[in-house]
């Protein structure tokens, strides 16, 4: 909820910085509108008991520089569309997206590496790192999440970024949980409130306001 929510506020910091733009007051209204939908929406469910490990003041830190990294993410590719715009040499969308993925695989590769040498230290690995049973053989998950993410999913993103804000667009994409609440539902048993749907529906019903 961190991450989805200070993305837009980070995009709108970094379109103004890198591109002297400034968001329009209706999207503004619109975009504020999503996010306090969303906001209900996540809120308001009924989620399954959990044990909670580690610290909270460090899960709202890293999700607020997920949510800096996602935002100023965004005016960056953004700023780099114009000024491919300037010298005429653009580039389409899913180029750009595995420009934008190479980095993070290459992080997410040495995270792997860390890992897996503590494993073969004995070191004490996390409780969330250890690898949990899955409804689904795990490569047809991981295939799923490459080709609706990154095949799919970053192209749209990036796309979307020639056409409008980054605010507008990453407010659109904090939608996302409210898209998953019917798979969480089946496969999880985690059935959705009344506020929580009410808050769905008013964030729907600010992305239709932005058109």
């Amino acid at each position: 909820l961190i991450n989805l929510c200070t993305a837009p506020l980070f995009g709108v910091a970094g379109d103004h910085w890198l591109l002297g733009t400034r968001l329009e007051p209706l999207h503004a209204l619109c975009c504020a509108i999503i996010l306090l939908g969303v906001s209900q929406a996540l809120l308001a469910r009924r989620t399954t008991q959990a044990t909670l490990s580690g610290s909270r003041v460090t899960g709202c830190i890293a999700a607020i520089v997920a949510g800096f990294g996602q935002g100023t993410g965004a005016s960056l590719s953004r700023w780099v569309h114009s000024a491919e715009q300037t010298a005429n040499t653009l580039l389409p969308s899913h180029a750009e997206s595995f420009l934008r993925v190479v980095p993070g695989l290459l992080i997410v590769s040495l995270f792997w590496l860390v890992m897996r040498q503590r494993r073969a230290a004995g070191a004490e690995v996390p409780a969330w790192a250890a690898e949990r049973p899955l409804a689904m053989r795990p490569a047809l998950w991981v295939m799923a999440n490459a080709t609706f993410g990154a095949v799919l999913g970053v192209p749209c993103f990036q796309h979307s970024l020639t056409q409008v804000s980054s605010a507008v667009a990453l407010s659109i994409t904090a939608t996302t949980p409210i898209v998953v609440m019917p798979m969480t539902a089946y496969s999880e048993g985690d059935v959705p409130s009344a506020r929580s749907m009410l808050g769905a529906l008013v964030a729907v019903a600010g992305v239709v306001m932005l058109k």
